[in-house]
């Protein structure tokens, strides 16, 4: 004999201990249920700390590391049919959708069948519930936009996508036209081999966004000394096989002249086995060497990065800079902190 267990019944406190033992996707499914889970589910605080929203094939709503659990969600949604004109189409109602946690394995998967929401409702639903933050990622993977962008702009509503990201075979026309559209984006990821060349797309680098990436861990991108000096980003990052310890020595001399004013921080990443020389990185900088054993706090987006060490220079203006050489993975980051 079995009995339904009054769920909605128990005292708050119980109620939120029974929740938050169960998978996220079971709590995304609970939250559906009714206004009352939904409200439920709200009280929860689960505050996510980055979402996505990936244009593929298809759509995905993907939901990374909570401010209390680094369960990744996944959220798929299928249209009736693909649609395989060249044309850009509308959002569609998806016909199909499928959560899941984590890709591999694959973990707890939930499949619903003409759901009735459509995927602006699905955006809102996820945003109340899980109070998205302010890093909200639009990724590009198809080197066509297939998905008509006016369109795209009314399914995401109000929410401002604080970053743009392009990945695989996304084209450079793709690029230029996503960011026309969301031209208040604050960053800017460019993955993709068609942005391998940065002198063809000079017009974005010397916006002002927040972080701009180019080349994110692969070092296909061709990065040369006169568009690193245009980059007009607060927070910058370079995966290149053509910056070098002579290239960087060179930016930094021009950063203490007074190139890359809005720069806060700079990273060059080498990811491919090359060893920083800081013999030539640092050549003619006239640096101060700070004892390793010295711990400095730096302070960005209420983010705490503690520098140890590291190797300080000044620009002419006075303002000073701390150049740090770190064991990176595989391989190593040179970075700039710029202190304010």
């Amino acid at each position: 004999m079995s009995a339904t267990f009054p769920l909605l019944r128990l005292p708050k406190k119980a109620l939120h201990h029974v929740l938050y033992s169960i998978d996220y996707v079971d709590i995304v499914a609970f939250s559906l249920a009714s206004n009352k889970t939904k409200e439920v589910v709200k009280s929860l605080n689960l505050k996510s700390i980055i979402s996505v929203l990936t244009l593929d094939y298809f759509i995905r709503i993907q939901i990374d590391a909570f401010r209390n659990n680094s369960s990744r969600m996944l959220w798929n949604f299928y249209p009736e049919k693909y649609d395989n004109s060249t044309e850009p189409i509308p959002v569609y109602m998806p016909a199909c959708v499928i959560g899941m946690r984590d890709t591999n394995p694959v973990q707890n998967l939930v499949k619903y069948r003409n759901p009735g929401l459509s995927i602006q409702e699905w955006f809102t639903h996820f945003q109340y519930i899980f109070s998205f933050p302010e890093e909200k990622s639009l990724r590009f993977t198809k080197e066509t936009c297939k998905f008509d962008l006016s369109s795209l702009k009314e399914t995401i509503g109000k929410s401002d996508m604080t970053r743009l990201e392009f990945h695989n075979s996304c084209s450079l026309e793709c690029a230029q036209m996503v960011l026309r559209q969301f031209p208040y984006a604050k960053g800017f990821f460019a993955c993709s081999r068609s942005l391998e060349d940065p002198s063809m797309y000079r017009n974005i680098l010397v916006q002002n966004f927040d972080r701009l990436a180019l080349g994110h861990r692969t070092p296909f991108l061709r990065m040369e000394l006169d568009d690193l000096l245009l980059i007009n980003s607060k927070e910058i990052y370079v995966c290149s096989l053509t910056i070098t310890n002579k290239v960087i020595n060179q930016f930094l001399k021009f950063w203490m002249r007074g190139s890359n004013p809005r720069m806060e921080v700079v990273n060059f990443d080498y990811p491919d086995g090359r060893l920083p020389d800081k013999d030539v990185l640092l050549k003619r900088t006239n640096y101060h060497e700070i004892s390793s054993n010295q711990v400095r706090h730096y302070y960005r987006h209420e983010k705490t990065i503690v520098i140890k060490g590291g190797y300080d220079i000044r620009r002419t203006d006075g303002t000073l800079g701390t150049v740090s050489i770190l064991q990176h993975g595989q391989g190593h980051l040179i970075r700039l902190f710029v202190w304010s």
